[in-house]
């Protein structure tokens, strides 16, 4: 029977094992015993797994530079294992890249703090929503208080009241302007509005088969979808 390869550093092999490297030492002992696979046609999908000793730690918030590093580490080691093992399967060469480097960690933190900004940001639309109408309310009720003010020192005839901390007194304001027939008014009086596209609406011509060579559909692209429940 050949014997299996040594695996350097803390790393332990064994059937049924996740690929977890966390060091130089990790994954040369993984190239090893994915090599030892190869060399011995064992079926791939029972591969001798590195396991991390290490328990698996929170990650904070990755930096730009992080997130790159570990991206272009992620995609050499990547281009790598495929070079020397073209017929590595998709789910074992997940596996290994998994262990090999902190990139789906990295992501998954970076999801985790689009989450909580999400969070935050909904609550705060929520609140915003709440504390405008409580100024809309503050605003009407304000504004009805001092129509009754009014009406109260026109009624009592009182043209001025003089307090410590405000004067209040009664004065003739601008004229204000009230539309009686709103089409009879000159075409002078108008302003021109630019016109506005409808997206909607030509996006729906266009799935209906408009032909014209001023818009088109682009192809969908990815988007990330993430769900909590």
């Amino acid at each position: 029977m050949t014997a299996q390869p040594a695996l350097a550093g803390s790393c332990r092999s064994g059937p049924g094992r996740r690929v977890f490297g966390k060091d130089k030492s990790c994954l040369i002992a993984q190239y090893r015993a994915i090599n030892w696979i190869r060399k011995h046609k064992y079926d791939t999908k029972r591969v001798v797994y590195v396991s991390w000793s290490i328990v698996k730690r929170s990650i904070p918030l990755p930096s730009p530079h992080a997130l790159a590093s570990q991206l272009a580490q992620h995609v050499f080691v990547r281009n790598r294992l495929l070079a020397d093992i073209p017929d590595l399967d998709s789910q074992t060469l997940r596996d290994t890249l998994e262990g090999i480097s902190d990139l789906k960690e990295l992501i998954s933190a970076l999801i985790r703090s689009v989450l909580d900004d999400e969070a935050l940001s909904g609550g705060l639309s929520a609140r915003i929503q709440d504390m405008k109408a409580r100024l809309d309310r503050l605003e009407t009720r304000a504004r009805k208080k001092r129509d009754l003010a009014l009406r109260a020192m026109c009624d009592g005839d009182i043209p001025k009241i003089v307090e410590p901390d405000f004067t209040a007194s009664l004065r003739v304001g601008v004229a204000t302007l009230d539309i009686i027939a709103e089409d009879a008014i000159p075409e002078a009086f108008w302003k021109p509005q630019p016109a506005k596209l409808d997206r909607a609406g030509l996006i729906a011509a266009l799935k209906g088969g408009l032909k014209t060579n001023a818009a088109k559909l682009s192809e969908p692209s990815l988007q990330l979808s993430v769900r909590t429940k």
